[in-house]
């Protein structure tokens, strides 16, 4: 699949607007609650992250999980 730069950055602004109306959630509440296929939310969240624009944090309740909220 080619994917263009506009959806990756609209997809971006869409996970952007979740986080900053929601903060901070596990990686994989992103997809669902933002509406974007997991694929495009993963491209989107390393387009946010090279913009130095949301912060990974891992956290460890039974299972290790991956986080993310805007910086």
């Amino acid at each position: 699949m080619i994917y263009k730069i506009e959806d990756i950055g609209q997809n971006a602004g869409k996970i952007w607007e979740l986080l900053r109306t929601y903060g901070e959630m596990d990686l994989t509440y992103i997809p669902k609650l933002s509406g974007v296929p997991n694929t495009d939310a993963y491209l989107a969240l390393g387009w946010l992250a090279k913009e130095n624009k949301v912060k990974p944090k891992i956290v460890k309740p039974k299972k290790p999980q991956l986080h993310f909220g805007l910086k």
